[in-house]
C-alpha cells in the first residue's frame, strides 16, 4: 500500500484550506490495535514489486479514458449519481433555515462520478451503493464546515437519507460529525 501524500491533522497543525479539500480526496485512517502475524500471513515476492510506478501506469490504473464510449458504465452508476444529486441538493439548498450552504464544486462532482465509474465494477457485489459510499466519505463529507442550529438541521436531513446499511462509512462519519458538533456548541466539522 502506497500513499502519494499524508498529513497529520490535529490542533498543532494549520487547517487544510477549502481549496485543497476541493482538489483532493481525504482518506482518514483509523488506528488499529489488532496484532497481525505478518510472517505467517504474507509471502513477499520481490518480483511482483515494480517501483517506482510510471505516470503512465498510474494513469491507466486510476483514470478514465475519456475517448472511450462510457455510456454503459454511466448507465451502471446512474442510480448512484441520482442519489449523489440528492446529497448535493441537501448540502447546497439555499433555504436560510438550513444555515450556510456547503458548496460542492463541479470539480468534486466530476471526481465523485469518476470514482464511481472506476470503483463500481470492483465493489458492486457488496452493495449497489458501495462505490458512492466511499466517494461521499472521501470527497463530499470533508467539505462539511459550519455552525448553528440551521446547519445542524441540514446535516440531520442528510443523515436521514444515508441508510446505515447501504452507506455504512458515510453514515458513521456524518453521525460522528453531528454528535461532536452538538457537544461543541453547534460547531460542525469533518475534521473535529
Amino acid at each position: 500500500l502506497k500513499f502519494i501524500g499524508t498529513i497529520n491533522y490535529d490542533m498543532t497543525t494549520e487547517p487544510l484550506s477549502p481549496r485543497l479539500i476541493d482538489r483532493a480526496p481525504i482518506i482518514t485512517l483509523e488506528p488499529t490495535y489488532e496484532e497481525l502475524d505478518y510472517e505467517s500471513k504474507f509471502i513477499l515476492d520481490e518480483g511482483l514489486i515494480q517501483t517506482p510506478y510510471s505516470h503512465k501506469s498510474l494513469e491507466e490504473m486510476f483514470n478514465i479514458d475519456l475517448s472511450l464510449d462510457l455510456e454503459m458504465e454511466r448507465a451502471a452508476i446512474e442510480d448512484q449519481m441520482n442519489f449523489f444529486h440528492k446529497v448535493r441538493n441537501i448540502l447546497m439548498d439555499n433555504n436560510i433555515q438550513y444555515g450556510k450552504r456547503c458548496v460542492i464544486s463541479k470539480r468534486k462532482e466530476n471526481a465523485v462520478e469518476r470514482y464511481c465509474l472506476v470503483a463500481h465494477p470492483l465493489m458492486r457485489s457488496a452493495s449497489s451503493m458501495r462505490a458512492l459510499d466511499y466517494a461521499l466519505s472521501q470527497h463530499v463529507l470533508p467539505l462539511i464546515q459550519g455552525s448553528g442550529e440551521g446547519y445542524c438541521k441540514r446535516l440531520e436531513a442528510l443523515l436521514q437519507i444515508l441508510s446505515p446499511s447501504e452507506f455504512k462509512i458515510s453514515h458513521n462519519i456524518l453521525h460522528r460529525i453531528l454528535e461532536a458538533g452538538k457537544l461543541d456548541m453547534h460547531s460542525f466539522s469533518y475534521f473535529s
